[in-house]
């Protein structure tokens, strides 16, 4: 074995798990502006009918896209490991 053999591979998904936290810190950062009167809800809020009616007129197109993507990446990383 030579050291290159030994070298692990960065995952792809590594970033992702990132997400769920900056949720809660990207709202947290916008009720703080608020506060502070940097910033209004009701400016953002306004936009919010919109996204939503969206969201929920696409999600089934949505979901299937991130199933074919999870797929995807485990069929390229199945193959990576064969080779």
């Amino acid at each position: 074995m030579t050291a290159q053999d030994n070298r692990q591979e960065p995952q792809r998904g590594k970033n992702a798990r990132w997400i769920p936290a900056l949720v809660p810190i990207a709202v947290g950062t916008i009720f703080l502006l608020h506060n502070f009167d940097i910033i209004r809800i009701r400016d953002i809020v306004a936009y919010w009918p919109d996204a939503v009616h969206i969201a929920f007129a696409y999600w089934p197109a949505i979901l299937i896209a991130v199933g074919v993507a999870m797929l995807v990446e485990r069929l390229v990383k199945t193959e990576g490991e064969r080779s």
